[in-house]
């Protein structure tokens, strides 16, 4: 993926996940938004999910009930980088 694609790819899951809220954007959900606008894996925006997440955009949510499914939610600088950028 070019660098521009990939940039305009994270700023969709920042946004996917902020679209979920108040219940957290999981893989399937993240796949589910994305399709037809990038041709990516499952193991790709888990990968990029993650790099979001160090980057403090998006944040693990803790699930009491079948925490083996991954799901996560925007956090507050996430937030302030979508509203910085004209996008909330």
């Amino acid at each position: 993926m070019e660098k521009t694609q990939r940039e305009l790819f994270r700023t969709e899951l920042v946004r996917i996940a902020r679209n979920a809220s108040p219940q957290s954007a999981t893989l399937r959900i993240f796949a589910m938004n994305l399709r037809g606008l990038f041709s990516v894996s499952v193991t790709e925006i888990e990968a990029e999910v993650q790099y979001l997440v160090g980057k403090g955009l998006l944040c693990d949510a803790s699930k009491s009930i079948s925490p083996e499914n991954k799901a996560w939610h925007v956090s507050a600088a996430g937030r302030d980088w979508l509203a910085e950028q004209g996008l909330d």
